[in-house]
């Protein structure tokens, strides 16, 4: 038994004092690697808890690997004990390896079992997957997280630490048929053969190889690199859709938001007669249909913002490229203006268009402006406070390149 990871780089090993992140770590001294070992004791199960967090202390330091252990009183969780515990496991992991830059991934020693043991909980509990079972590779807290063992059964593990004398204890709590996943682990995937594993296998391969085609689909429909087109939107599938809000979301790490209720909202999106709509996702992150477009914004990206042009020149701001030197005759303004200053919109903001005086707000309303660039379009305003050029907006705006005002807002 092997495992295929490159040498120059150096692990995190996740390691309890179980059967499977025994083997690992087994398979990481004989092949050579490079590799650190993090171990949380929760303090739940005593003295079994002390005794396997002393052993496996006293494993590494007879093979000289560098040890990291966190105490903490999983006695106090409250509610989902499985859930914190990860999310304790995993921010341990992640400090360790902020700390030390050399450090490349976290490993953990899940193997085919769990990932079949996943794959039928998911199903059981039919929510949308944007991957079915355990990815051989992810981020997690911000941290890289590898699972080389997914080819081999926990059997496999099992009966390696057995003929290799690899020391291990046995979690009692995991034989605790009250627990769903433990339930499945000892009651349906113990009991499939080879072959009912392997066609397993296949049909979740082929499911994610399905889910793939489907993120790339939403990602061609990307317009600017962040929203999609409503008619493009109207042609898709409901399974299509429901893979485009979720690439949407996770985009700004917000897939864990991803539910049916948000499906219905973007289907009532698509389908509204209103031009502007929009519901908040999380803090200040929003689900907008504007227009005709689906995107995600936040609030706090859309903050006011002005400039002050004492004289004619070039100008570069995150908003806009602008040259006052050109021979563009929308930005000759006459000396008596300046300074100018480049803004975004204020509240009783008007603009004269001829002789008539027209409300801002009510300016970018008839343009057909989206809500969110309504609020970062730049106005010019002259010494004044007078409100004296505004670019006109048009849908996918842009100018030419060599041109002499490229507003950057999309």
């Amino acid at each position: 038994m092997e495992i295929q990871l490159d040498k120059s780089k150096k692990y995190l090993l996740a390691a309890s004092y179980g059967p499977d992140s025994m083997a690992l770590l087994s398979l990481l001294l004989k092949g050579g690697y490079r590799f650190e070992i993090a171990h949380v004791n929760y303090h739940v199960r005593e003295p079994e808890a002390d005794e396997e967090s002393t052993a496996l202390f006293r494993y590494a330091k007879a093979n000289e690997l560098t040890f990291h252990r966190l105490d903490v009183d999983g006695k106090a969780f409250i509610g989902n004990f499985e859930a914190q515990a990860r999310r304790v496991r995993y921010h341990f992991f992640s400090q360790i390896i902020k700390q030390d830059s050399e450090l490349y991934a976290v490993l953990t020693a899940h193997h085919q079992d769990d990932l079949l043991e996943t794959y039928l909980m998911q199903t059981k509990r039919q929510n949308y997957l944007s991957y079915y079972g355990i990815k051989i590779e992810t981020i997690i807290d911000g941290v890289r997280v590898m699972r080389p063992l997914l080819a081999f059964s926990k059997k496999d593990l099992f009966d390696y630490d057995l003929v290799n004398k690899i020391p291990f204890a046995i979690d009692k709590s995991n034989f605790d048929l009250r627990y769903t996943r433990n339930y499945i682990r000892h009651k349906v995937v113990a009991k499939m053969t080879s072959t009912e594993k392997e066609k397993l296998i296949d049909t979740i391969n082929q499911l994610n190889q399905q889910r793939q085609q489907e993120f790339l689909l939403a990602k061609e429909q990307l317009i600017d690199g962040h929203k999609y087109s409503i008619k493009a939107l109207l042609k898709l599938t409901e399974e299509q859709k429901s893979s485009f809000l979720y690439f949407l979301l996770a985009k700004y790490e917000l897939e864990k938001k991803f539910s049916s209720k948000l499906m219905r909202q973007l289907e009532n999106f698509i389908v509204s007669r209103k031009p502007n709509v929009r519901r908040c996702l999380l803090n200040d992150y929003y689900l907008a249909r504007e227009y005709d477009y689906v995107l995600i914004y936040r609030d706090s990206e859309l903050k006011p913002y002005a400039y002050t042009i004492e004289k004619p020149g070039e100008y570069h701001f995150p908003q806009l490229n602008v040259n006052f030197d050109s021979l563009d005759k929308r930005l000759q303004f006459p000396l008596s203006s300046y300074p100018l200053t480049i803004r975004s919109i204020r509240n009783n903001d008007f603009y004269y268009i001829g002789n008539k005086r027209k409300s801002v707000k009510r300016l970018f309303i008839d343009w057909k402006v989206p809500y969110h660039l309504r609020l970062q379009w730049p106005l010019f305003v002259d010494c004044k406070g007078k409100v004296i050029f505004i670019p006109r907006f048009r849908s996918q705006y842009s100018e030419k390149s060599n041109s002499t005002l490229d507003v950057l807002l999309n």
